[in-house]
């Protein structure tokens, strides 16, 4: 700690006896990015009488082309320290993403001139998005928002590219769009009803030349239709069967798929009854899970037997989901 005060004592007293030592100092990120505003300070020591400084980010090498500039004084009043804010815009960069990769920061003035190659950055700012849901079904929609923030976390007024890509890779919906407020929310993504299944990704990124991308995935399931077979109602394993494969969705109807049957007249019908049954409430509604279960599991649940007339089926509903008006029942 000694030697240092000592060094600076030196400094002083040398700098009095050879007269005063002129030092300037710049400071300035270590990379500038793309569209952001990037301050530069400076400032000067052993300077009595005020000055201009013309600080200027220019085309590296060449210096041909100036992106930004501003003209500071150094006065006794600000005590020889001033800043500008520069702003690089991504229209003055032409070859798109990381198309310039250097720029020089110049700072002229009478008494000093300064040149520095800085790095230059397309990552600016920060992209969230956010759904409402993780899991959805065909027929459903997607709420979607995006939170746009610049390299300080706050709100960014830049547009938006909201992309959706499916789990085989091809964008299947843009939007575009932006926000003053920094969050941005998109219209609903409408799932068709033969979606492709499995995991989706939504994409967001700036329409400027910027590299800075936001991702969120969802999944899209099918809708599974879990069948218990009552005891009560079928007691022969076989026959419990037959309900339980009829109650199993399918693109032929009830009876051509029941004149397959070989078991006896029995299974064929079980099959129908419980086929019919599953048609309908497929039918009502495209996200009804069902179960059907022993009738004692239905005597809680009134408004479901007289919905449907059959005390032997329970609905299970997704969570959120709205419940039909014909058969309101309770929700997991």
């Amino acid at each position: 700690g000694m030697d240092i005060l000592s060094m600076l004592c030196l400094f002083f007293c040398l700098g009095r006896i050879w007269g005063q030592t002129q030092i300037y100092v710049i400071s300035a990120p270590k990379a500038f990015y793309v569209g952001a505003s990037e301050n530069v300070v400076i400032q000067v020591y052993g300077y009595r009488e005020s000055f201009d400084v013309t600080i200027a980010i220019k085309s590296y090498p060449d210096k041909s082309f100036t992106y930004s500039f501003g003209q500071v004084n150094l006065s006794p009043e600000n005590e020889f320290q001033n800043s500008a804010n520069l702003i690089i815009k991504p229209e003055d960069l032409s070859g798109g993403p990381n198309a310039v990769s250097n720029v020089y920061l110049e700072v002229v003035s009478a008494h000093f001139s300064k040149a520095s190659k800085i790095p230059l950055r397309y990552d600016t700012g920060f992209l969230f998005i956010q759904t409402d849901r993780s899991v959805y079904y065909s027929n459903e929609q997607v709420k979607v928002r995006v939170y746009s923030l610049d390299e300080n976390l706050k709100p960014s007024q830049k547009e938006v590219i909201l992309t959706f890509i499916d789990p085989e890779g091809s964008e299947v919906a843009v939007g575009e769009d932006r926000n003053a407020t920094g969050i941005i929310t998109f219209p609903d993504f409408k799932i068709p009803s033969h979606p492709k299944y499995g995991l989706w990704t939504i994409k967001a990124n700036y329409k400027e030349d910027f590299t800075t991308i936001g991702t969120a995935d969802f999944e899209i399931k099918r809708h599974e239709l879990f069948v218990i077979v009552s005891a009560s109602q079928f007691r022969h394993p076989v026959i419990r069967k037959c309900c339980y494969d009829g109650a199993h969705g399918s693109e032929e109807s009830c009876r051509e798929r029941a004149l397959r049957i070989t078991v006896g007249q029995q299974c064929s019908k079980a099959f129908l009854k419980c086929c019919d049954l599953a048609s309908e409430l497929r039918a009502n509604s495209s996200h009804i899970d069902i179960t059907i279960a022993r009738s004692g599991r239905c005597k809680s649940f009134h408004s479901i037997c007289s919905a449907v007339g059959k005390c032997w089926v329970e609905f299970v509903l997704p969570q959120e989901e709205v419940i039909p008006n014909w058969a309101l029942m309770y929700k997991r």
